[in-house]
């Protein structure tokens, strides 16, 4: 259920992404908004009140989702000649990610505490 949720919150912060790039800028929402995605998961994480934390996971779904394409337009604007040599690297250091982030979350969760291994990720994300 809070993944379906996280989801959703992900899908709404896409579609409105443009909007809130544009209204805020694109420092503001790839890196202050990222940021303080990073520091309200930390407390949470450690929390035991089960309504916090579903709030705190929409919440980081939402700021989080418009990070990779904000990632993307700046690999891109960097050398207009390496373009699409830049953002496939992006591309392939996320897909990276996805391929081996979660298996390994698991792995280091399953020696040590997913309370831990949750810990750790959010202080990577600062």
């Amino acid at each position: 259920m809070i993944v379906f949720a996280f989801s959703l919150c992900e899908i709404a912060a896409r579609l409105h992404g443009e909007s809130l790039i544009r209204r805020f800028g694109e420092m503001c929402i790839g890196s202050s908004v990222i940021i303080l995605g990073g520091v309200v998961l930390l407390p949470v994480v450690l929390s035991q009140n089960p309504t916090l934390i579903v709030v705190v996971v929409l919440f980081f779904g939402f700021v989080s989702a418009n990070f990779l394409p904000t990632a993307m337009r700046n690999a891109a604007e960097i050398d207009l000649e390496k373009a699409g040599v830049n953002t496939v690297d992006v591309n392939t250091l996320s897909m990276a990610r996805m391929l081996f982030g979660p298996p390994l979350v698991g792995y280091i969760a399953e020696h040590y505490s997913i309370t831990h291994t949750m810990v750790v990720l959010a202080i990577i994300w600062l």
